[in-house]
């Protein structure tokens, strides 16, 4: 009866949360990272192979995922914000399971969690991104943590399960899986077993079962093309296109700067005051360790590059996990963080309804203009918007045919995919410091022998690399608002 009681609970309260995730998810259209995933997607249903025909910044899972319900969907930004939303509600639904194996099931405090996940949940995120599975399998992780402490870590099937979510969660996002495979091998170091070959056999088991899974993808993608080394000084050198930096406390002498800083230190505070339950034994280890997941999750995702896109996606789960912690411990001064806590919640709120969508588009509330493209069926922009896009999608119509090349400079990948027209590079970010000279030399060279004809600078172009001075050298045609568009010399 309990657990019926539990899971009706769980499917109404995730149910709540859809019918406030549904107001948002025709709304607006981000060129850059929207149009980076569906973009790659489409050309992994059209039959390329990611780091042979193409290159990306992560690891493919996700790519896959979406091009699968490209494939039977049809492809359009409504079925990728479908499938952004339905792992939005897998979040909310695994949440309320965690809670209910940690024997916090109250009606009163389930909705408080979903309305916490639901502050810096799908809304801030509304599209399809790399960063929402992962936290997805972060909970699921949790939960079998959780589940197999019950059985005081004696069952086999458990690290086998984390095996699994480990390797699916590196095919989704290389730094979360490698940050997450770390962070589980410490933990189990340090779980409160006596029978020390026990714990041998689980890091034995977990990590077997982890290489078994990743191994052949990554010999497929990796290893038999050469693309290793690529992708993995691709990674090395976004640290110096990004340097790894940390709102610094100074801001507190600045109006308002608490509050500027309370998403970035409520999570530190947090691993300080777990760090201490772990040091005097205020609360079960097992329980701490869980609790760390969500930290870790939000580390790795806000190294190097610390804007507030990147606070977003793990704070919702790292407030739940904080707001469990208060009810279950006897902290001083439980109170205050509290009250920290729901304000953050609040400020989520707020950024959601009245701020820019994605932090760089327009406030939801002008996203009303239907933009009536055959991929595009559906979505709101704003008025201003929708004018340019249908002004560019005309004179690309009447330039190009379908099939042409058309080259997209320096990251809008959105327009190869809502005007239907392929993009003659391996790349869709061509940004300061994301290629080197090199690259862009060769792509130059592509982009005149496939005689590409058309080009479209979307915002600022002009930079002193080699590919912005070539296409400042073509002839300016046409400018719709941010969009300048040019015509190859030939």
């Amino acid at each position: 009866m309990q657990l019926s009681r539990n899971l009706i609970l769980n499917i109404f309260l995730t149910l709540l949360a859809a019918l406030y995730y549904l107001l948002f998810i025709n709304k607006g259209l981000i060129l850059f990272d929207e149009g980076y995933i569906v973009h790659f997607a489409e050309r992994i249903v059209q039959g390329q192979v990611p780091y042979y025909d193409f290159f990306i910044q992560y690891t493919p899972g996700f790519f896959y995922i979406l091009a699968f319900f490209f494939k039977i969907f049809g492809t359009s930004i409504l079925v990728g914000r479908i499938v952004a939303l339905l792992i939005a509600l897998g979040i909310i639904m695994l949440t309320l399971l965690l809670l209910d194996e940690i024997k916090l099931n109250s009606f009163r405090f389930k909705a408080i969690a979903v309305v916490t996940l639901s502050s810096f949940g799908f809304p801030l995120f509304n599209i399809p991104v790399v960063v929402w599975p992962g936290v997805l399998l972060s909970i699921a992780i949790m939960l079998v943590f959780v589940k197999w402490s019950k059985s005081f870590f004696a069952s086999w099937k458990y690290p086998v399960f984390l095996g699994i979510l480990l390797a699916l969660m590196l095919f989704i996002k290389h730094n979360l899986g490698f940050a997450y495979l770390v962070t589980l091998n410490f933990l189990f170091i340090l779980l409160p077993l006596k029978d020390k070959f026990l714990k041998v056999k689980n890091i034995v088991l977990m990590n077997c079962v982890f290489l078994l899974i990743s191994a052949p993808w990554i010999y497929y993608f990796f290893i038999r093309s050469d693309a290793l080394f690529t992708f993995l000084s691709f990674n090395q050198k976004f640290f110096t296109i990004y340097p790894p930096s940390y709102p610094p406390l100074s801001y507190l002498l600045q109006p308002l700067g608490l509050f500027k800083l309370l998403p970035y230190y409520l999570p530190i505070i947090f691993l300080l005051l777990l760090f201490f339950s772990y040091i005097f034994h205020k609360w079960k280890k097992a329980y701490i360790f869980v609790s760390v997941l969500p930290l870790v999750g939000f580390a790795a995702t806000v190294v190097p590059a610390s804007d507030l896109l990147h606070v977003y996606p793990f704070l919702g789960l790292t407030l739940v996990m904080f707001l469990v912690f208060i009810k279950l411990t006897k902290w001083l001064f439980k109170n205050v963080f509290l009250v920290l806590i729901i304000f953050v919640v609040f400020s989520g709120f707020y950024l959601t309804l009245f701020e820019e969508q994605y932090r760089y588009g327009v406030p939801f509330r002008l996203s009303t203009t239907p933009l009536n493209f055959p991929k595009t069926r559906g979505v709101l922009v704003d008025a201003d918007a929708a004018k340019q896009y249908s002004l560019l999608n005309t004179y690309v119509a009447n330039h190009t045919k379908k099939g042409d090349y058309i080259f997209v400079y320096p990251f809008s990948p959105m327009l190869y995919f809502i005007f239907d027209r392929p993009n003659p590079s391996r790349y869709a970010n061509y940004l300061p410091g994301y290629l080197t000279k090199e690259e862009e030399s060769l792509i130059i060279k592509d982009l005149e022998k496939k005689k590409v004809s058309l080009i479209i600078a979307a915002g600022e172009y002009r930079f002193p690399t080699p590919l912005s001075q070539w296409i400042q050298k073509q002839k300016k045609t046409q400018q719709y608002g941010q969009f300048i568009i040019f015509a190859s010399k030939k």
